[in-house]
């Protein structure tokens, strides 16, 4: 039953979204980095970016997107930082104008002692996991171009019996 409701739920969203125009991707999640909103088997719905030349604006902070990785395949992160922000960062933490505690995420600590500080270059995003112990991000792999960016996570579909919350990187084998 439950599958058939999510069935229904997605076909009439699709239509909402095709009437608005938008070009839609669907995707599941395979990795654990975006925990605990988002968990491997979730779907997600990306409307992707209309023009790779129009520069992102303010209020895209904070907001979940998907990019084209180094691997040639696409990753799931949240946009921590726009060209010319300031972006402190260590292994389990990071700090920019989005507050981290905005948003659920894992394995968040205190300020470390040793963390950098790095100025998002332009036509670059700085991209984050919301599972910070284990995600590969921009803290790892520096800030990423602008266009690479294929669309904004607009909602996820739950695929999952039971609850999607953190797991440590012991847990994972990691």
């Amino acid at each position: 039953m439950r599958i058939l409701t999510v069935a229904l739920v997605v076909v009439a969203l699709t239509g909402i979204i095709a009437v608005s125009a938008k070009t839609v991707l669907f995707l599941r999640i395979h990795e654990e980095s975006m925990r605990p909103g988002l968990c491997p088997g979730d779907i997600i719905v990306v409307a992707v970016k209309k023009s790779q030349d129009v520069p992102l604006e303010r209020d895209f902070l904070g907001r979940i997107v998907v990019f084209s990785n180094r691997e040639g395949g696409l990753s799931v992160k949240r946009v921590y930082g726009l060209a010319g922000d300031k972006v402190t960062f260590s292994e389990g933490f990071v700090e920019s104008s989005v507050r981290a505690n905005d948003f659920a995420t894992c394995g968040l600590a205190g300020r470390p002692d040793k963390a950098y500080i790095d100025t998002v270059p332009r036509d670059q995003i700085f991209l984050v996991g919301d599972n910070l112990p284990i995600s590969s991000d921009s803290r790892a792999f520096g800030p990423v171009p602008e266009k690479t960016l294929v669309g904004e996570v607009v909602f996820g579909i739950p695929m999952r019996l039971g609850t999607c919350g953190c797991r440590s990187p012991v847990a994972l084998g990691k």
